[in-house]
């Protein structure tokens, strides 16, 4: 059974940077593709091998994903950005478009 091809999404950061030394700082935003954890694991033979060709390439292209099927409730996810939130006030959570 063939497998999706990559999905990207895109995670908009708050931090600015510049383009050029002198030019005005502009906010960043960046591809990753997405990765579902659940489904490799559920996967069998060579549904299985090509999902894992599939993360390994994404690895090596990038070195980042978002991973998705991984099974963490968002109870979860939203405590861990509120001590993220705490500790570190200035930054801002990335946004999903």
């Amino acid at each position: 059974m063939p497998f999706a091809p990559f999905h990207d999404v895109f995670v908009t950061f708050p931090a600015k940077r510049r383009t050029m030394p002198g030019e005005a700082l502009e906010e960043t935003e960046m591809a990753f593709s997405r990765f579902d954890l659940a489904a490799f694991e559920n996967a069998k033979g060579s549904a299985r091998l090509a999902r894992a060709a599939q993360l390994d390439a994404i690895c090596r292209e990038t070195g980042f994903l978002v991973l998705e099927g991984h099974g963490v409730d968002h109870e979860t996810i939203d405590a861990i950005w509120a001590a993220c939130d705490a500790f570190l006030p200035c930054l801002r959570r990335p946004s999903r478009r």
